[in-house]
């Protein structure tokens, strides 16, 4: 039996359906809708070439980072915003949750708690 969904939202065109059919289906099954976007962090994982076969890391200044995790915390507001907008006028049990981390490795984390995880075939989280 069903009784929880997740669905992971990016903000690309694949959002608003993927957040339509996991609607439909927690309706279907009356289960509770996880909804989940989260802030790549991998864009601050920077590597140089050393050689022929070596790579060392490179850190960005902390105003890159700062300013680029404002940017990248605004977008996944916005993301939620839209998909609370749309879930406020369902008659169903939700929680929207934001996290920061490789997109793969908290979705699929999330993921077990859940009985049924719906996400874009593409998108950001699909890279």
């Amino acid at each position: 039996m069903i009784k929880s969904i997740l669905v992971a939202l990016d903000g690309s065109a694949y959002t608003e359906p993927a957040l339509q059919y996991a609607i439909t289906l927690s309706k279907k099954f009356e289960a509770y809708l996880r909804v989940l976007t989260v802030i790549d962090i991998r864009i601050f994982e920077w590597a140089v070439a050393i050689g022929v076969e070596g790579f060392a890391p490179i850190i960005p200044s902390s105003g890159y980072q700062e300013e680029s995790q404002k940017l990248l915390d605004q977008k996944a507001l916005e993301i939620l915003n839209k998909a609370e907008k749309i879930l406020k006028s369902q008659d169903l049990e939700y929680i929207a949750e934001k996290e920061s981390g490789n997109p793969i490795d908290v979705i699929c984390e999330k993921a077990k708690l859940c009985d049924m995880l719906i996400m874009g075939a593409r998108g950001g989280f699909a890279k």
